[in-house]
């Protein structure tokens, strides 16, 4: 039969591996724990990275709001000026198509007066 080593050695030796097992699961534990930390820490300064840069973006983002605010602003007064410029036209033309009008309406007249005249001295010098 085989010998086992005595029970008192068994022990001892189970006893040594026990607490090398514990040291190492506590060396390991305060790593996890450091670990942690500095997970923790480099995650908060990312976020404030993150939030800076999301300021900025927001900055950046205000001022292009501002500026398209002004040219929304510049396009309503150009249309303005368009819609009075087109109105000041318009009113020209009606007023230049009128005294065309009235020019036309006065050479009919001419016209019909120097058709009449030109009958009439036509039949006085056929009789």
């Amino acid at each position: 039969m085989t010998q086992f080593p005595d029970i008192e050695a068994r022990l001892i030796a189970q006893e040594h591996t026990t607490a090398m097992l514990y040291a190492r699961i506590e060396e390991l534990s305060r790593d996890m724990v450091a670990s942690f930390d500095h997970l923790a820490k480099y995650q908060i300064a990312t976020e404030n990275q993150l939030d800076v840069r999301f300021n900025a973006v927001d900055a950046r983002f205000d001022k292009v709001d501002a500026r398209f605010d002004k040219v929304e602003a510049s396009i309503a007064s150009l249309e303005q000026r368009f819609t009075s410029l087109e109105n000041k036209t318009d009113q020209r033309f009606a007023a230049l198509d009128n005294k065309l009008e009235q020019r036309f309406a006065s050479l009919d007249n001419k016209f019909d007066s120097m058709l009449q005249l030109l009958t009439v001295l036509t039949k006085k010098i056929v009789e």
